[in-house]
């Protein structure tokens, strides 16, 4: 079974590639299918971005197995309601999950990392990752820093050593 995890920095491979993985794990924004080509469009588990929810549940086209959430103080399961289309199913980290994680991680993990110990907690290693840039271009396909400043609650030189780390390990791949 491969599981890849498409993070919102630029994807260095083709759509197909991330695509004939068994299960493929969007973040926030994505698909676009304006981006088929490079990032696919196969979507198994959709990682909920806060307060995006009832933006993106209103697309016919977002129906994953699977949402995930780091949130919760968000009513997930009240917003869930009102997408009759949605028929997967809602998994919210625990709370001894998320106190994990800030073990690991000094400052407030982003969404990508707490991805990565959530899939690992969910399926066997290898993971694979694509769209990580740790915000060290300019662009990505959903943020461009050049308008805005990159999040101050996150370090990526942290959450790339640690990523680097488990790479080693064997516990993720990058594509």
């Amino acid at each position: 079974m491969t599981v890849c995890i498409v993070a919102n920095g630029c994807v260095k491979c083709k759509g197909s590639l991330i695509d004939n993985h068994k299960t493929v794990i969007r973040m926030h924004h994505s698909p676009i299918e304006h981006l088929k080509d490079v990032v696919g469009d196969k979507m198994d588990v959709w990682v909920c971005p806060r307060g995006f929810i009832r933006e993106w549940m209103n697309i016919p086209k977002m129906n994953p197995k699977e949402v995930w959430s780091f949130n919760q103080e968000q009513k997930n399961e009240a917003l869930l309601q009102q997408y009759p289309h949605f028929n997967g199913k809602l998994v919210v980290a625990s709370k001894e999950f998320m106190q994990k994680v800030y073990k690991k991680v000094p400052r407030h993990p982003t969404k990508g990392l707490l991805t990565v110990f959530f899939a690992l907690d969910h399926y066997p290693p290898p993971i694979y990752l694509t769209g990580f840039s740790f915000y060290e271009t300019p662009e990505a396909f959903f943020w461009n820093m050049r308008e805005k400043a990159p999040p101050t609650e996150n370090d990526p030189k942290i959450e790339k050593r640690i990523l680097l780390e488990m790479q080693e390990e064997g516990l993720v791949k990058f594509l």
